[in-house]
C-alpha cells in the first residue's frame, strides 16, 4: 500500500485510482448519503459552490445546528473535477482527473490551519490511518462491496454516542472490527508513525514544538507502551523506531564533554555515540570496545528516551550500566530533559486554544484532535497523574449530551472513566468549553457559576481536591 506524501508540513496527499466513470467517484465525494456510507459519519453537504457542510468525525449529530462538529463552506465546486471543504481546523480537497470512460485517478488533499504544532500531534498516525482505510471504503461503495448494513449500524452507533464501542468493543458493541481488520491498522498506523516523522518536512519557526523531543519521540511519549510494542512488531522489530528515537536524540544534544557511550539493548540493537565537541557521531555497530554501555530491554529503552534520562529511569526500564557511570552522568547533562519540557508545551498549546475564544473555536480545536470525548480524556489523564498516592474520591463530570467522566482515587491509584454522572458526592455540570477555561484560568469559576455556566452539585471541598483554585486560594493553572 502507498502512503500519502507530504506537499508540504501541513498538507498531506493521498491518490487512488477507481474502475469508475468520473461522474460516479464525483457523486461519491459530494452526495450526503453517499459519504455516510464511506466516510467517518456524520457528513452533510449541500453541493454547490458556497454551500454549507457539516462533519462530526464520528460525534452524535447534535441538534443546535452550531453543536454539529465542524462547520463549513464549499469553497470550490466544479463538477466533476473539483470539490473541496474549508473546515475551521482544516481544508478537504478532492481532485479528479478522467482516465477513461470508467476509470477515475482521486486525489485527495487534506491541508491542516493549525500551525505550530508537533508533527505527530498535527498528523496523528490514528487519524491519517482512518483517512487511508475511509479511502478504501470509499472504493469498496464503488465496487457495490460495501457492507451496508455495518455502515448503517455505524451511524446508528455513532448518532447514540457509542462509535467508539461499536469499533473497538467486542464485549459492549454489536459487531466489532475482525482482529484481520485491527491488525491491519496496526500496521498502517506503525508504518505512518514513521512516516510522518521521517518525511514531514520540519517546522523551521521560533517556537517549534518539536526541538526538544523530536516528532517521532513525543509520539512515542504520548501512548501506552502496548501501543508503542505494536508499532515494533509490524515494523520488523525495534530497530526501525530506536534507530530514528536515537537519531532524534543527536539532533538535540548539545556536545560539551568528549565520551563515548553505547546502547546494548539485544542482538542487533547496538548504538554507540561518539562525541568529540563540537562533533556527535552515532553508528549502529557493536559496543564491545566502548567502555561505557546502557544494557537493557529495547521497550524499556524507548520509554526511557521518550520520558527523559534519568538514573530513576533506567532502573525502573530494567536497564543497567556498563563501566563508569561518569560517562553516562556526562552524557545525559548534555541533552535536554523532555518530560517537564513536555508537559509545559502541552499546557501552551492547551492554553493558546482556549484563551480568548469562543465556543465554536475551541469545538473546532477539539474536532482537530478527534473530538471532545479525546480532548477530555487526554486532560482528565494529565490531571489523574497528579492523584497518585492520594486519599480515596470520587468527582464526576456531566458536560451534557450524554458526555461524562468520572475522576476517582481507590487505594491510592487514580482511575479515569468516560460514563455519564450518576449519584457521586459531587458532579461537576457545564459545557465541554468552560470546563476547558476554568482549568486554564480563562474564566472564574465563581463568575460562571453567578452566570449559570457552571454548577457543582453536592460536596465542593471534593472538587477542591481537584482544582484547589476554587478554593479562593491562590489561583493555579489545574493543568500544570
Amino acid at each position: 500500500m502507498e502512503l500519502a506524501s507530504f506537499d508540504d508540513r501541513y498538507t498531506m496527499r493521498h491518490t487512488r485510482v477507481f474502475a469508475h466513470a468520473i461522474e460516479d467517484v464525483f457523486g461519491a465525494v459530494t452526495r450526503t448519503e453517499e459519504m455516510n456510507l464511506w466516510m467517518m459519519p456524520f457528513c452533510e453537504v449541500e453541493a454547490r459552490l458556497g454551500g454549507e457542510c457539516a462533519f462530526t468525525w464520528g460525534g452524535a449529530w447534535r441538534k443546535p445546528r452550531e453543536r454539529r462538529g465542524e462547520i463549513g463552506t464549499v469553497t470550490a465546486f466544479e463538477p466533476p473535477t473539483l470539490v473541496e471543504y474549508t473546515l475551521p481546523t482544516s481544508v478537504l480537497r478532492f481532485e479528479l482527473h478522467a482516465l477513461g470512460s470508467s476509470e477515475t485517478r482521486l486525489v485527495f488533499i487534506h491541508h491542516m490551519k493549525a500551525q505550530g504544532l508537533p508533527a505527530l500531534t498535527m498528523w496523528h498516525p490514528n487519524v491519517v490511518t482512518a483517512f487511508d482505510f475511509m479511502l478504501n471504503d470509499l472504493g469498496a461503495l464503488l465496487a457495490d462491496t460495501l457492507d451496508r448494513k455495518d455502515a448503517a449500524a455505524q451511524m446508528r452507533a455513532a448518532r447514540e454516542g457509542r462509535l467508539e464501542a461499536f469499533l473497538v468493543d467486542p464485549e459492549r458493541a454489536p459487531r466489532h472490527i475482525p482482529e484481520e481488520v485491527r491488525r491491519q491498522s496496526s500496521v498502517v498506523t506503525a508504518r505512518y508513525a514513521l512516516h510522518i516523522a521521517e518525511h514531514c518536512p520540519p517546522d523551521e519557526s521560533e517556537g517549534s514544538m518539536e526541538r526538544d523531543l523530536g516528532p517521532f519521540t513525543q509520539a512515542v511519549a504520548a501512548v501506552a507502551d502496548e501501543e508503542v510494542a505494536a508499532w515494533a512488531e509490524v515494523s520488523g522489530g525495534y530497530g526501525p523506531l530506536l534507530d530514528l528515537m536515537f537519531k532524534e536524540l543527536r539532533q538535540r544534544l548539545t556536545p560539551t564533554t568528549t565520551c563515548a557511550l553505547g546502547f546494548n539493548l539485544g542482538p542487533g540493537l547496538e548504538w554507540v555515540f561518539a562525541i568529540d565537541p563540537p562533533d556527535v557521531a552515532l553508528t549502529r555497530r557493536p559496543t564491545t570496545n566502548v567502555k561505557a554501555t546502557v544494557v537493557g530491554p529495547p521497550a524499556g529503552m524507548a520509554r526511557v528516551l521518550a520520558t527523559g534520562l534519568g538514573w530513576d529511569a533506567l532502573d525502573g526500564a530494567g536497564c543497567a550500566i556498563k563501566g563508569p557511570r561518569k560517562t553516562v552522568a556526562d552524557f545525559w547533562a548534555m541533552v535536554p530533559v523532555p518530560d517537564a519540557v513536555q508537559s509545559n508545551r502541552d499546557r501552551d498549546i492547551l492554553h493558546r486554544a482556549v484563551a480568548g475564544r469562543t465556543d465554536k473555536q475551541i469545538a473546532a480545536f477539539a474536532a482537530g484532535l478527534g473530538g471532545y470525548e479525546r480532548l477530555l480524556a487526554m486532560v482528565f489523564n494529565v490531571i489523574a497523574g497528579r492523584l497518585e498516592g492520594s486519599g480515596d474520591r470520587t468527582v464526576a463530570f456531566d458536560f451534557g449530551d450524554g458526555l461524562g467522566f468520572v475522576v476517582s482515587v481507590a487505594g491510592g491509584k487514580p482511575q479515569v472513566t468516560q460514563r455519564a454522572a450518576k449519584r457521586r458526592e459531587a458532579i461537576w455540570r457545564s459545557s465541554p468549553a468552560d470546563f476547558l477555561r476554568v482549568i486554564m484560568q480563562d474564566l472564574d469559576a465563581d463568575e460562571a457559576t453567578r452566570a449559570g455556566r457552571l454548577s457543582i452539585v453536592g460536596d465542593l471541598s471534593e472538587v477542591r481536591w481537584l482544582f484547589p483554585q476554587l478554593s479562593g486560594g491562590e489561583r493555579q493553572p489545574a493543568i500544570k
